[in-house]
């Protein structure tokens, strides 16, 4: 998956952050997506792609724009 380089967390991974979430409440079954893949895997995910501001927002960001 790709990550975002963020030079600042609060400028760029807190914009690709909230962009995802924006576009979760336009998209509801990528939630669903997401919450179904995490019953599963959260511990997993947590360590391996979402252990950094990069990371967290980048796989929001795939799983927000998922088709």
């Amino acid at each position: 998956m790709e990550q975002f380089k963020c030079d600042t967390v609060d400028e760029k991974c807190a914009r690709v952050f909230c962009d995802a979430i924006r576009t979760f409440t336009e998209n509801p079954e990528n939630i669903e997506n997401l919450e179904s893949y995490l019953s599963s895997n959260f511990t997993k995910w947590m360590k391996v792609w979402a252990n950094s501001p990069e990371g967290i927002a980048s796989e929001l960001h795939t799983f927000a724009n998922m088709i």
